[in-house]
């Protein structure tokens, strides 16, 4: 077995400044790849997202939900693809060229929340240790985001901002994760670069006066809701505003460890649902037990299970 080998691994919620913590990162002397998501309108400073690691997290989506972008439906009788298969067979090989075989020392995406079950044995095969960091919006500002840059339904945007939270605490919690607030992220950036120093094991090297001074702005932040709108807004659903309030009150810069992310999962599952998808929407399986056992029964289908496609932009 190769030595260990420790990374950054970003993942939290679409539109919930995972992206942010990302560039911290970077401006930290981390490296996550030279194939990167390109920029676009609605995310002009940039994804960070490394385009092999989103191109399998996409196929494992779309073919455990049909949905390759947040994982959100599962058509009655949907049967997952070949490519999920193929997809997870090759997630090895993407671990091994991208972090053993070069120099990428972290990685981010969205995705994760939902997919790195999937993910889990091909790091512990290489040794490799992802150190997680999870960044987390107030739902309501995430999920009004979420409908201007891609017109997804306000009440479907809690719903998804639940799911992916829900499942980071039960997905990848192996070694406790450090939360960032974006909201502090913002207010405070050196501090943040301070904490992301000492969870990572880093010195004072990088450039954070250069990530403060010209990454950050206001306008990063296009909605500022309060907890009383969010609690209007929560008033069908009103585990998004539990399991929000529980982040917040751990605090920005803490490391949660891996009991109690477990336990606020638990705490915050609506019904003992989870396992299911919450709120009935049919969201890929949290736990990895159960996602194995969907990938028995794959392999019956026809399809080339190539993983590739249109590299849509969703971070």
């Amino acid at each position: 077995m190769t030595n260990p080998k420790t990374i950054a691994l970003v993942a939290g919620m679409h539109r919930s400044g995972t992206s942010v913590a990302a560039r911290a990162v970077l401006s930290l002397g981390l490296h996550f790849g030279d194939d990167l998501m390109e920029e676009s309108p609605d995310n002009p400073r940039g994804y960070f997202e490394d385009m092999a690691i989103v191109d399998h997290n996409r196929a494992m989506l779309e073919a455990l939900t049909g949905d390759s972008a947040f994982g959100r439906l599962r058509p009655e009788g949907f049967t997952p693809a070949p490519a999920l298969m193929y997809a997870e067979n090759h997630c090895t090989d993407v671990v091994r060229e991208k972090f053993v075989e070069s120099g990428v020392t972290g990685c981010k995406d969205p995705r994760f929340c939902l997919t790195y079950p999937l993910w889990r044995e091909a790091f512990e095969a290489h040794n490799v240790i992802p150190s997680v960091i999870v960044p987390f919006r107030n739902p309501l500002e995430a999920a009004r985001s979420l409908n201007g840059i891609h017109q997804v339904p306000v009440e479907l945007g809690l719903k998804l901002w639940f799911a992916h939270n829900h499942a980071v605490l039960r997905n990848l919690a192996d070694r406790g994760m450090l939360l960032l607030s974006f909201e502090s992220i913002l207010a405070d950036p050196l501090g943040t670069l301070d904490v992301l120093r000492g969870f990572l094991g880093l010195d004072g090297d990088g450039s954070g006066e250069e990530f403060a001074a010209q990454f950050l702005s206001r306008d990063l932040k296009h909605y500022t809701l309060s907890p009383d709108d969010l609690k209007d807004a929560c008033a069908d659903c009103p585990e998004v505003a539990e399991l929000y309030r529980t982040l917040t009150d751990y605090g920005h810069g803490a490391v949660m460890s891996s009991s109690d992310a477990r336990a606020i999962a638990e705490r915050t599952d609506p019904g003992g649902r989870a396992d299911a998808g919450p709120f009935g929407l049919g969201l890929l399986p949290y736990a990895p037990e159960t996602q194995k056992n969907v990938l028995n029964g794959v392999g019956t289908e026809e399809g080339n299970g190539d993983p590739g496609g249109a590299r849509e932009q969703t971070g």
